[in-house]
């Protein structure tokens, strides 16, 4: 370039959260009132800035002369200091639960009311209601503490309604005003009916108020029936403002393909052809050739994913064990630093109160049945990731979508229930014929991956979007005396894919051999984002190894706990894969076996003899003994959760989730 000439910088620009308006909501809460409260709509939970307080009260059934009633038992004191209620009673007909109209009582001036059961009804003889407060539209307002206005500042917020039983015809105004010593504008307003239902997305333009003091106020008001109990509910309101930077700003998308083993996925040498799509997207990007979860199980795998921690550090065994508090998660890092960020979960174990909420704008859980779509659908999380995406494609997100889809009870949809060889085999259930069905379902999955891929890239994202694909664990077919996942952790159950794409910043087709595990993605993501390292987690960045700066990591190896705690048929396993050999130590069998990796890469040998484990494997196993011998104990089953904001007494699992969870073969 000529002397004097220089080249113009490229400037780039987007919006990014500057402001969270749940940050600025006075904390004193009128009677029947929860501010910053987290509600569910078609099952995705946002955090509304306010919500009625809602509670459980128990019921019984009488007869009363001719007619049959429920009456009300054991209501909390608390419920009666509300003042006036709705009562949501919903009744059993044709075998079908069906909601009713809220029936309204005043239980601090009014005698226990008796509910009719009708005639169609079966009714149970106990049961439990539902009880929602019921506060005057006015005390419902939410006014924010002032704030200055950002330049060319945006309202972004969700919009849903508080329904206390059946939906009616009834219509709610919803109002956002801004408001100054000089004047009060309305900045938004929409009506929502009665029979709306689920989030929706909204956006107020607040640039004329730029430089301005002033608070924001959220109004709702109901037209038609007040006996309806509808509310207008704004969920996660954030003040959006242009950002320019030298670079595109990074979107993070994190997709967990549940129970998928790397054993099945092409790019590692699988011998049937189920994962193009994978395997062009690790053609496009970088695959860690072994790659391994922290634990054989759903809940301590993805915790790691999203906490860069191993098991026995953040104690997430059980639905009664939560993060804890002081510990931070990925999604609460970048939210912080400005991203819009999301989870759609094919449910189950990636339940908000054991710290898979926190950080998240909007999470939302797919309730599958467990049968082939279109009944199953959990490749819906899919579809409420590209919906969520092409709302905030204007400001950088964080996606974490989780798929169940090659779990248990594989059940793939036609037609891949005749991909890969003849019709469906109908002898007996057992390994070789498992993995078939279990393969068919990979395909199916990856197809899916394919269709939300090309969302992505028709959104105009893929040049800035860090696309990370893994999964939690694998599964076994019979390769060590195991079926499934949970008790072992063998290669088939603890090796599992991982793949990064970031067009410009990864090189393509790059395979990267170093052991990395599932702690690694946390301090990956952070560091290619250009956010400071996380201290304390037990994982690494693995920058280094994606852009070829070195070939190895400063660690001994990485390391796989499987664990419970009880009477019966506990177990406690831990591994070790290092670049030369991986160690296997099953405390409850007393057995110690190695694997000569160089050889053997998938463990499929006899284990190393004692006298070659001694000898070959000394180094892997002396590291094996500090790691073991470093950790604490894992945290007893069914203790409380550990989390500051979370529940401090035994955590009860609701029926439909141990439903699930039994479907999925982790409850008997």
């Amino acid at each position: 370039m000529p002397p004097g000439c220089h080249r113009e910088r490229r400037v780039y620009s987007s919006l990014a959260t500057v402001v969270r308006v749940g940050d600025l909501v006075p904390s004193a809460e009128p009677t029947g009132i929860a501010y910053r409260a987290d509600v569910t709509l078609e099952g995705e939970i946002r955090r509304a800035l306010a919500a009625p307080l809602s509670g459980p009260v128990t019921a019984r059934l009488e007869a009363t002369g001719p007619r049959r009633v429920y009456r009300l038992e054991q209501v909390p004191p608390s419920l009666r200091t509300w003042g006036r209620s709705a009562i949501d009673r919903p009744a059993l007909i044709g075998g079908k639960t069906v909601k009713q109209w809220p029936i309204m009582v005043d239980l601090g001036k009014e005698p226990l009311p008796l509910l009719p059961v009708g005639p169609s009804e079966k009714p149970d003889p106990v049961t439990m209601f539902v009880v929602h407060a019921a506060p005057t539209p006015e005390a419902f307002d939410v006014e924010t503490r002032p704030f200055v206005m950002p330049e060319g500042a945006v309202l972004d917020f969700g919009i849903g309604l508080h329904a206390p039983a059946a939906r009616g015809p009834g219509v709610v105004e919803a109002r956002v005003v801004v408001r100054d010593d000089a004047e009060e504008k309305e900045v938004w307003r929409a009506e929502v009916s009665g029979t709306d239902v689920g989030w929706q997305d909204a956006r107020a333009d607040l640039g004329p108020f730029a430089g301005r003091t002033v608070r924001l106020r959220f109004t709702s008001r109901g037209r038609g029936s007040p006996q309806l109990g509808l509310l207008a509910l704004f969920a996660e309101p954030r003040v959006l403002a242009p950002r320019t930077t030298y670079a595109p700003a990074l979107n993070v998308v994190l997709i967990s393909m549940d129970t998928l083993r790397a054993q099945s996925v092409g790019a590692y040498g699988a011998e049937r052809a189920l994962t193009p799509t994978l395997d062009h997207l690790a053609g496009d990007g970088a695959l860690f050739e072994n790659a391994f979860s922290t634990a054989a199980y759903t809940l301590p795998g993805h915790m790691s994913m999203i906490s860069g921690l191993q098991l026995r550090t953040h104690g997430a065994v059980t639905l009664v064990t939560a993060l804890a508090a002081e510990r931070r998660t990925l999604p609460e890092i970048l939210q912080s630093a400005g991203y819009a960020t999301a989870l759609a979960s094919s449910n189950s174990w990636l339940t908000p109160h054991l710290g898979f909420r926190r950080g998240i704008d909007a999470y939302s859980e797919v309730l599958s049945t467990f049968a082939p779509p279109p009944q199953g659908l959990p490749c819906e999380a899919f579809t409420k990731g590209l919906e969520w995406m092409r709302a905030h494609r204007n400001e950088p997100f964080y996606l974490f979508l989780h798929n169940y889809q090659v779990h248990r009870p594989y059940l793939a949809p036609p037609p891949y229930v005749t991909r890969f060889g003849p019709p469906p085999y109908t002898g007996p259930v057992e390994g070789d014929y498992l993995l078939y069905r279990y393969e068919q379902e990979v395909g199916y999955a990856d197809d899916q991956l394919r269709a939300f891929l090309e969302g992505l890239d028709a959104l105009g994202l893929s040049d800035r979007t860090l696309v990370v694909v893994t999964a939690d664990h694998g599964e076994a077919f019979g390769e060590h005396g195991f079926l499934e996942h949970t008790r072992d952790s063998h290669d088939e159950t603890a090796r599992v894919p991982l793949v990064m794409r970031l067009p410009g910043a990864i090189p393509a087709g790059r395979r990267i051999a170093e052991p990395v595990s599932l702690t690694d993605i946390l301090p990956t993501v952070l560091d290619l984002v250009g956010l400071p390292p996380l201290p304390a987690t037990d994982g690494m960045s693995l920058l280094p190894l994606l852009v070829g700066a070195a070939d190895r990591l400063p660690r001994d190896g990485v390391f796989t706990e499987s664990g419970s705690e009880g009477i019966f048929n506990w177990f406690d396993i831990t591994a070790i894969r290092s670049r030369t050999h991986s160690c296997l130590r099953n405390v409850r069998l007393g057995v110690t076996e190695c694997f000569d990796a160089r050889v053997d890469p998938w463990e499929r040998l006899t284990p190393l003899s004692p006298e070659a484990m001694a000898s070959q494997a000394h180094a892997t196993l002396a590291a094996l003994e500090r790691f073991v011998g470093s950790r604490p104990p894992l945290v007893p089953r069914w203790t409380v959760v550990t989390g500051a904001e979370e529940p401090k007494g035994p955590v009860e699992v609701d029926p439909d989730r141990q439903r699930e969870l039994r479907a999925l073969g982790y409850l008997e």
